[in-house]
């Protein structure tokens, strides 16, 4: 999975599409993201990628974030941008090659470590269940007592609606990429439920993808036009309220249990 990551890196280096083709959802997330991050609190993003979500964290807050990710390229690129943005932050960041899934990360940092952990679309790139569940408890011991996992995540149930939708629409439905593995949320919620509270779970992403993802291609189909993630009026679509239940990334936020 690395070298998928690596060619990523290559194509896009600093661009916050590194990740995802899709820019206006990256800030979209971002915005999302920071309203559940404080001041002051020690964070670990997962899957950092380019880094580009971590520096635009610490662009807004007064934080220290280690971003982890298994491309080498990424991290060359993370720090890369680092080096651009030094002394235009007001939290601190580093960057670091490793992977969750390897025998001692946690042991690399030490349990009840860090406030806030963070994944976004990085769960969805593990491709088995069973290695899902053991990131997550992972993720759990890293986490200080009433510490915060706050995941961005693809799901099989949001995929199905949108499609679904889509189709009603006569528009065709999108394939899942071949490194996607997206969490069913019968398994994810009741799992992330024994060992964590949930204290939000938010399709905030509902709006945007009905507007990018199915009104979109109506509105260019009269013109013989493909759709485009650049598509002007998804900035538009990216900065509505979520309404409904049909975004493919949902956000949800779980508390580490304990005194």
């Amino acid at each position: 999975m690395g070298a998928v990551w690596d060619a990523f890196a290559r194509k896009y280096g600093l661009d916050c599409r590194a990740s995802t083709p899709d820019a206006y959802l990256v800030n979209l997330e971002i915005r999302t993201l920071r309203k559940y991050i404080g001041n002051g609190e020690r964070v670990l993003d997962i899957g950092c990628g380019n880094g580009y979500t971590s520096i635009k964290l610490a662009q807004k807050k007064a934080i220290k974030v280690i971003g982890i990710d298994i491309s080498s390229e990424m991290i060359r690129c993370a720090k890369r941008m680092l080096r651009n943005h030094r002394g235009k932050l007001k939290g601190e960041v580093q960057f670091e090659l490793g992977n969750i899934l390897s025998p001692h990360f946690v042991e690399r940092f030490g349990r009840d470590w860090f406030d806030t952990v963070l994944t976004k679309r990085t769960l969805i790139n593990v491709l088995s269940w069973s290695e899902q569940k053991e990131a997550i408890i992972k993720i759990l011991h890293l986490l200080k007592p009433k510490g915060k996992y706050v995941l961005i995540e693809g799901t099989i149930q949001g995929y199905k609606k949108m499609n679904n939708l889509r189709e009603r629409f006569g528009v065709a439905r999108t394939p899942i990429r071949w490194h996607n593995n997206y969490l069913d949320e019968e398994k994810l919620i009741p799992f992330l439920n024994e060992n964590f509270d949930i204290i939000c779970l938010r399709n905030f992403s509902s709006t945007y993808y009905i507007g990018s993802r199915v009104i979109q291609p109506l509105l260019l189909k009269p013109f013989g036009k493909e759709p485009s993630y650049d598509f002007f009026l998804n900035l538009f679509f990216s900065y509505l309220p979520s309404l409904g239940n049909y975004g493919i990334q949902k956000l949800i936020v779980c508390r580490k249990r304990g005194r």
